[in-house]
């Protein structure tokens, strides 16, 4: 199965909590990959925990950074991820990443943008 969400952290206070209550609820094992835009970082914290727990570290990204991921719930070792830290970073090299998934079922895409 393939879901889509998508989770404002710029203009919602709220959102992050639901980007980390999302990812908490998720299976053992699915699949997740995440990309951002524009103002990923704004009012992001509540969702921080979660994305240390599948492996994805962005504490330090700041105003107008970006970062992307793939993760598999359950296997942090396994997440691939970049970052920008800043808006001049971001602007050179938006984060991305490439991967060939075999053998899974991707589960969930999430776009965190403003």
């Amino acid at each position: 199965m393939l879901l889509s969400r998508r989770f404002d952290t710029y203009s919602s206070t709220s959102t992050a909590a639901q980007l980390r209550d999302y990812i908490r609820r998720l299976d053992h094992g699915s699949v997740i990959v995440g990309v951002t835009a524009d103002e990923p970082y704004r009012n992001l914290e509540a969702a921080l925990p979660a994305l240390r727990e599948i492996g994805v570290y962005v504490d330090d990204v700041r105003f107008r950074g970006s970062f992307a991921f793939i993760a598999q719930k359950g296997y942090r070792a396994k997440t691939v991820f970049s970052k920008a830290l800043n808006e001049d970073e971001s602007k050179r090299s938006p984060a991305s990443v490439n991967a060939v998934i075999t053998g899974l079922q991707l589960y969930m895409h999430i776009r965190l943008m403003r």
